[in-house]
């Protein structure tokens, strides 16, 4: 019977881990997505991202994208406004 109630307090951790996960998920989207365009900015305009950063900022993009924000720079030259 001990057996069970492990499995049953595992599956609570779990669950409140999910509930957390939604609300702090955006927040450190946000922070990464600061940092990298900090780097960024402190960077020339001729640099050229190593293999790392242009991964990263890959991932940083589609997750931005799931998450309903789109960068400054993927809105200034699409569209007629």
């Amino acid at each position: 019977m001990a057996r069970y109630q492990k499995a049953s307090r595992s599956t609570s951790r779990k669950s409140t881990l999910r509930r957390l996960l939604p609300l702090l998920l955006p927040v450190g989207l946000e922070l990464l997505t600061q940092y990298r365009s900090s780097q960024r900015a402190r960077q020339s305009r001729l640099y050229r991202p190593g293999r790392r950063e242009q991964l990263f900022d890959t991932l940083l993009d589609t997750a931005n994208r799931r998450f309903g924000r789109r960068s400054q720079s993927s809105r200034k030259g699409r569209g007629f406004f």
